[in-house]
Order: structure tokens, then sequence, then C-alpha cells
């Protein structure tokens, strides 16, 4: 049985630092509109802010594509765009650090790793959407496509 979607959102844009805090802004204000209740609003916003940031971060291309789907008891958020071999490689390098663990093992970690700014490695990113917004993340590359999912659930896990 498909599960019976309740809202989404899609956009469309030139990957800009400009527009990650607008984009949060806009997404935080969605999600309050879509799920009234939910104490996990904020960071499911804010997992779509890091989603933000990174494909602006890594993209190599003018277009990066942002859907979100609310559904009754999760949210969907994906993000696609267009990044180089190098960049590639550090994402799925990164994700593979991130899902070594619990998700609260990696967020310390990457704690830690922020206080050392010598670490050359990006802050809390994909650890901060697994602990704070209890996101499962997952991905896709195909010819330096790179599609990301991340699914949080509306009501907040136990850490």
């Amino acid at each position: 049985m498909k599960e019976k979607q309740v809202s989404y959102i899609e956009l469309k844009f030139t990957p800009s630092w400009d527009y990650v805090l607008m984009g949060y802004s806009f997404i935080s204000g969605f999600l309050f509109s879509a799920i009234k209740d939910s104490l996990n609003n904020e960071s499911i916003a804010i997992a779509a802010m890091e989603l933000l940031s990174n494909a602006v971060s890594y993209s190599s291309r003018k277009d990066l594509f942002l859907k979100i789907d609310v559904y009754k008891k999760r949210v969907a958020i994906e993000v696609i765009n267009f990044s180089g071999s190098k960049n590639i490689e550090r994402l799925k390098q990164e994700i593979a650090e991130v899902k070594q663990g619990t998700p609260r093992e990696a967020y310390q970690k990457k704690c830690q790793d922020f206080k050392d700014a010598s670490s050359g490695k990006p802050p809390l990113g994909f650890s901060r959407i697994r602990y704070e917004g209890s996101g499962e993340i997952s991905y896709d590359i195909k010819n330096k496509r790179v599609h990301i999912t991340v699914i949080c659930p509306i009501e907040r896990k136990q850490k």
C-alpha cells in the first residue's frame, strides 16, 4: 500500500550561498504549515538546509533541484545536482563515515573534528541530519548526477 502524500514542494535554482538561508526560511515555513503538531519540524528544516549547503559546496553546474514530500509519518527530502569526480568521492566517503556507528557517535565525532580546524573536513552536515533529524541518508550517482535522499520521521525519535 502506497503511503498518501500530504503536501510537497519542488524548487529548482542556481546553487548559490545567497539562496541557502533564504531556502531554509522558506522550507521551515512550509514544514510548519504542512506539519502543524510535530516537534521535529525544525530538525527536518535543518536537515534540508544541510543538504542544500552540501549541494552548493560541491555543485559543478548551475542547476540544483530540491523536492520535499510530506507524508503522514515521514518527510522525504531530495536534492539533485551535478558534481565533479573528486567531490563525488569526498561525498561517498563522508556518507560512509557518518553511517558508521550510531547517529550520536557520528555526531560527536564530527563535533570533535569541527573543533580541530586543521581537519579540512566539512562541519556537521550529514551527521547532523542523522542525529538531530533522525534522518536516513541514501544516494544515487550516475554520470556525475548526484541524487541524495533523506527520510526523516515526523515524530522525533529518542536519542
